[in-house]
């Protein structure tokens, strides 16, 4: 998972995230919040898919359950968001052909983009 502070996100992107996490596993949240970073959680879906129930082969965990891989405290997610984590998705390459590489950044392309 990239940093998203890295890649211009405001502290009030950021924090709306977390409320867009914590309303995935139902916990308490600001829906003004998720509803002001509606446009954004395109980024969570890709790995995490469209109800946060995580895309297990691509090393997306599951953010729609109790399991939480960092904490749970609001402070521990918003620091995996704004940071990342280094247990981004891997080089493929050695791994998947030129054509399976190919096919799944077209799908996941098309995922974010709603088709």
């Amino acid at each position: 998972m990239p940093a998203y502070s890295d890649l211009g996100f405001t502290d009030e992107q950021l924090n709306g995230l977390v409320d867009y996490v914590y309303s995935l596993t139902g916990a308490n949240h600001d829906a003004g919040a998720v509803e002001n970073v509606s446009g954004l959680t395109g980024i969570c879906v890709e790995c995490h898919g469209d109800e946060g129930e995580g895309y297990k082969a691509f090393g997306g965990p599951d953010l729609s359950d109790d399991i939480w891989l960092f904490g749970d405290s609001r402070e521990q997610v918003l620091d995996v968001i704004a940071n990342g984590r280094t247990e981004s998705c891997p080089a493929w390459g050695a791994t998947l052909s030129a054509v399976t590489i190919k096919a799944l950044a077209v799908t996941i392309y098309n995922r974010s983009m709603g088709y």
